[in-house]
């Protein structure tokens, strides 16, 4: 059966025959027929306010007060206090007695008397109150013509869920009171006992309701000042709702106002301060969300988003953790600076900077690219000795040219780079690290000057010492700026991870194919630094990012490994095509081993070559307008045949020579082979020899040749002290043009004399080496 909290009252109509009559409604103003009409909704476990009101007619005017209360405990675990008060046309009537008692020891007789099962027991409250109680009766008497609260019942009801349900209201009509105890109100001077009508009033226990929101207001998106925002929730039970705010450096209270439109619900405003000192040394940077919690109604939580918010409570400025440099060499160290999301509009910086002189030296210091549009910048090379230097820089410093503002500042973006040079003079350990700081505490206390960090409007400054207490003058207080060292790893072949072209750490990936063929194909636009180009050495030949070292990783990757160093062979590979021609032109090659891959330079000046094609493998090519490179190669780690075949085919348009500048060529397994060229032409009318090409060069060079009859030919490659550097004896070579790439990647910079001879004929031509 749904259970309702039925508030009975122990009534005797008084027996005085007169004509006023008085009115006790409980719980809200009655009709006066007895009519219980809906029930008021309340809950399980809550205070419930039980109002008595009274109203009087004509010629009223009470002198004493009688407003008991029965009630089952079955429905209500106590009574928690009674307010008794008559306030009449603002007048406040002050008693002379007023007393409130339990009459706990009778609630088995007034069960009985009212007719109930035997097992539910009521408790018995009543008050009662004089206004004159010894003469002179000068108090007023409480006259009231319409309805009025004149006490308050306030219970706690039982904790029990079963209690939910549906309204029947039942009201008790009658019964018996040892202590004679009903509402009744008589004169003042107490001869006159008016006629008391009461009408009882039914509690129905609802369902609880959930917590709603309300109304509140957005974050600002981006601060570091002090703010406050407010949310309001409204229950319909009134009850206080448990609130949390997923910020735990902000604090919050909450207000309960009463809705005057429902006297069950109630309104609660959360007002929550976001206090940058509480902030300070932190980075926050996501929604604000706060959530309200229905005690009884748990899981029907009520939440409000206000919006993303980046407090700025803290900047950090980085360096490079690893930046790899050989020794001898130089590179860039990047300052980097994370504002803590997108919204900080930058103003200027100051940053010093501290490294060991004798090991480091710095060559040039560069602004980023998102400082290029600020009007001012300095470094201080020394600022404080040998090892030291200080960057300034002011966004907008004079006001009068309109500046761009800086804002959003990627994280991964450099503010400005310092150029280090890593000396070669020194022994370096194993893994050896240089670091590189920020200056702070130099002398034991930080120095606010020396980092520091402002916004756009210059007030608010982040320090390197940040968060410290502010002096007494200070208005805005401080925000922290977290320094991060980085450092120089000195790189030796112990860093070296062979077929980690792309340095992540894991070799032999397509990403480390990728890399190496691209730097064959256009090594200008694609260049590897030094640690690539050890890393490119697969095959361990000494010859570093050949075609050799890219079909052996391509086999690699393939699982196609095992084959260990692989010096070059002494296996000659041809690679020939006509000089002069149009049309689709076939690249030949001709080789005494499988060729796995090939990569082929062709100068054409004056003639202009289209897309290159191969059938059975893959190809790329580049073409800078003057000179075109090929490379031929298979994923699937195939390779042409031992013999003659066309490499690749290439249409040629216009008038105009061509001629093979370079030509590497690997065996299937990712062997060098030695690679030569061979243009086609008219056999020569004479010997003769070409100025090598290109001329002043860097590593290779083209030594081209003609001979009118077959000779066995030797060039020879002096320096300007008449010595012997290499020594190239190719043989017997037939009557035509042929040319000869010269690698002096060994050779130190210089110039050198290079001797073509071919059986009576000699000729020597001078070239110079730049590196």
């Amino acid at each position: 059966m749904k259970k309702i909290l039925v508030l009975s009252f122990i009534l005797l109509f008084a027996t005085a025959a007169m004509a006023q009559d008085v009115y006790f409604y409980y719980g809200w103003p009655g009709s006066g027929t007895g009519d219980a009409g809906d029930p008021i909704p309340i809950g399980y476990n809550k205070d419930v306010d039980i109002e008595v009101y009274f109203m009087g007619t004509t010629g009223v005017g009470g002198g004493s007060y009688n407003a008991p209360l029965a009630i089952n405990n079955a429905y209500a675990d106590y009574i928690d206090t009674l307010q008794c008060y008559f306030d009449a046309a603002g007048t406040v009537i002050n008693w002379d007695s007023k007393n409130f008692g339990n009459y706990e020891e009778d609630k088995d007789l007034i069960a009985i008397a009212y007719g109930t099962d035997g097992v539910s027991t009521w408790d018995s409250w009543g008050n009662n109150g004089i206004i004159e109680l010894f003469p002179p009766y000068d108090s007023p008497p409480f006259v009231s013509m319409v309805p009025e609260v004149n006490l308050h019942y306030m219970i706690h009801t039982n904790d029990d869920p079963a209690l939910i349900g549906e309204s029947t209201c039942a009201l008790v009509n009658g019964g018996w009171d040892p202590f004679q105890e009903w509402p009744l109100m008589s004169d003042t001077s107490g001869t006159i006992t008016y006629n008391a009508i009461w009408e009882g009033a039914c509690y129905f226990f609802s369902p609880n309701q959930p917590v709603e929101f309300v109304e509140g207001d957005a974050v600002p998106g981006c601060t570091y000042v002090d703010f406050s925002m407010t949310a309001t929730f409204w229950d319909p039970d009134g009850d206080v709702p448990d609130i949390t705010v997923n910020v735990p450096l902000a604090t919050y209270t909450v207000e309960e106002v009463a809705d005057p439109a429902n006297e069950d619900a109630a309104f609660f405003i959360v007002t929550v301060d976001f206090d940058m000192e509480n902030f300070c040394g932190t980075c926050f940077n996501d929604d604000v969300i706060i959530t309200a919690v229905d005690p009884n109604n748990a899981e029907e939580p009520s939440e409000f988003n206000a919006g993303n918010l980046t407090i700025v409570g803290q900047m950090t400025a980085s360096m490079d953790p690893a930046l790899y440099i050989w020794p001898g060499l130089e590179d860039w160290m990047p300052i980097y600076l994370d504002t803590c999301g997108d919204c900080f509009c930058l103003g200027g910086f100051v940053f010093s900077i501290e490294w060991d002189s004798s090991i480091l030296t710095v060559t040039d210091v560069e602004r980023g690219a998102i400082l290029m549009g600020g009007e001012y910048w300095n470094v201080n090379m020394g600022v404080d000795g040998a090892g030291t230097l200080r960057v300034t820089f002011i966004n907008d410093l004079d006001n009068q040219t309109e500046v761009e503002p800086i804002c959003g500042i990627d994280a991964g973006e450099p503010l400005f780079r310092v150029k280090f040079l890593l000396s070669a003079a020194f022994q370096y350990p194993v893994n050896h690290c240089v670091p590189i700081c920020f200056m702070y505490d130099l002398e034991g206390e930080d120095h606010y000057d020396y980092n520091n960090v402002a916004d756009a409007e210059g007030y608010h400054v982040w320090f390197n010492d940040g968060c410290d207490d502010a002096p007494d003058s200070s208005q805005y207080g401080t925000l922290d700026l977290d320094l991060v060292c980085g450092n120089i790893k000195v790189l030796d072949e112990h860093n070296i991870v062979l077929g980690d072209m792309n340095l992540n750490g894991y070799e032999f990936e397509a990403g480390d194919v990728v890399v190496l063929a691209n730097y064959l194909i256009d090594p200008i636009n694609n260049p590897l630094n030094l640690r690539q180009m050890y890393a490119s050495d697969v095959n361990d030949d000494d010859i570093q990012g050949s075609i050799a070292d890219l079909i052996y990783m391509i086999n690699t990757v393939n699982g196609y490994d095992g084959f260990g160093k692989l010096a070059p062979l002494d296996v000659i590979a041809t690679v020939s095509m006509p000089a002069v021609t149009a049309g689709n032109v076939d690249v030949s090659i001709n080789s005494e081993a499988a060729v796995g891959g090939a990569r082929v330079e062709i100068a054409h000046a004056g003639v202009e070559l289209g897309v290159p094609t191969v059938d059975g493998m893959d190809i790329e090519y580049n073409d800078n307008g003057e000179v075109m490179t090929v490379i031929v190669y298979n994923m699937d780690s195939q390779a042409f045949a031992a013999g003659t075949n066309t490499l690749f085919t290439i249409p040629v348009m216009g008038e105009g020579a061509v001629s093979i500048n370079d030509v590497q060529v690997a065996d299937s397994r990712g062997a060098l082979l030695d690679a030569r060229s061979e243009v086609a032409a008219a056999i020569p009318e004479f010997f003769a020899v070409n100025q090598n090409f290109p001329n002043p060069f860097n590593a290779k060079t083209s030594i081209a040749f003609g001979l009118p009859t077959s000779a066995d030919v030797t060039i020879n490659i002096f320096n300007v002290a008449g010595q012997l550097v290499e020594s190239m004896e190719l043989g017997n070579v037939n009557a035509g043009n042929h040319s000869v790439v010269w690698d002096a990647s060994d050779v130190a910079s210089g110039v050198y004399f290079y001797k073509v001879s071919a059986g009576d004929f000699t000729e020597t031509l001078k070239m110079t080496l730049l590196k």
